[in-house]
C-alpha cells in the first residue's frame, strides 16, 4: 500500500510531491480512504466500484488514482483533476491508464448521484505526477499508444475530451 500524504495544499508520495495551487478547491479526495470504505456506503452505484462487476461499470481494473480534486474557476466551471502521483515506482502505462479510468468513473457517478454539483460546464483533467526524468517516457508513451487508449480507456477519452493526460513532474505546479 502507498503512503499517501496530504498537508497544507502538497499532495506527497514517497517524496514526489504535487501542490494544490487553487483556492476554489471545493472538495479534494484521498482516493486510497474512499476506496477502504466503499463497500460500506448505501448508494448501491457507488459501492459496485468496490464489489460490482467490472464490465458492468466500464473499467477494466480496481486499481484506483490517488486523488481527485475538485475546483471552481472563476467562471463558474467545475475542473474535475484526476491526480495519480507515480513517483519513482515506474508503473506502466495501462496501470496508470487504467487508474484514470477507474476515477474518472466514480467521480462521474459521485457527482451524478450523490454530490449534485452544479456548474455552467464540467471539465475533467487528468494528470500524472511522475519522476522528472521520466516525463518524457510517458509522454512518448502515451503518444505511440494513442489507438489503444482510444479504445480501451473510454472513460477517459469521453469526460476529458482528450487521450493526452497532463504529465508533469514531481514538485511542479500543474496548469
Amino acid at each position: 500500500m502507498v503512503s499517501l500524504k496530504v498537508e497544507k495544499g502538497v499532495l506527497e508520495e514517497n517524496c514526489c510531491k504535487f501542490f494544490i495551487k487553487d483556492d476554489n478547491v471545493l472538495l479534494f479526495i484521498d482516493m486510497e480512504e474512499v476506496f477502504r470504505g466503499l463497500n460500506k456506503v448505501e448508494d448501491e452505484d457507488l459501492r459496485k466500484f468496490y464489489t460490482g462487476n467490472l464490465e458492468e461499470i466500464g473499467i477494466n481494473s480496481r486499481e484506483h488514482c490517488d486523488a481527485i480534486e475538485i475546483v471552481r474557476d472563476t467562471k463558474g466551471e467545475l475542473i474535475i483533476k484526476i491526480i495519480e502521483l507515480t513517483a519513482m515506482q515506474g508503473r506502466d502505462l495501462h496501470t496508470l491508464l487504467n487508474k484514470m479510468n477507474f476515477c474518472i468513473a466514480f467521480i462521474n457517478t459521485l457527482v451524478r448521484r450523490s454530490l449534485y454539483l452544479s456548474a455552467n460546464n464540467v471539465r475533467y483533467v487528468t494528470v500524472f505526477v511522475v519522476n522528472p526524468n521520466d516525463v518524457d517516457k510517458v509522454k512518448e508513451s502515451i503518444e505511440r499508444n494513442r489507438d489503444i487508449i482510444t479504445n480501451t480507456y473510454r472513460w477517459l477519452y469521453y469526460f476529458t475530451n482528450t487521450l493526452v493526460p497532463e504529465v508533469i513532474p514531481c514538485g511542479k505546479l500543474s496548469n
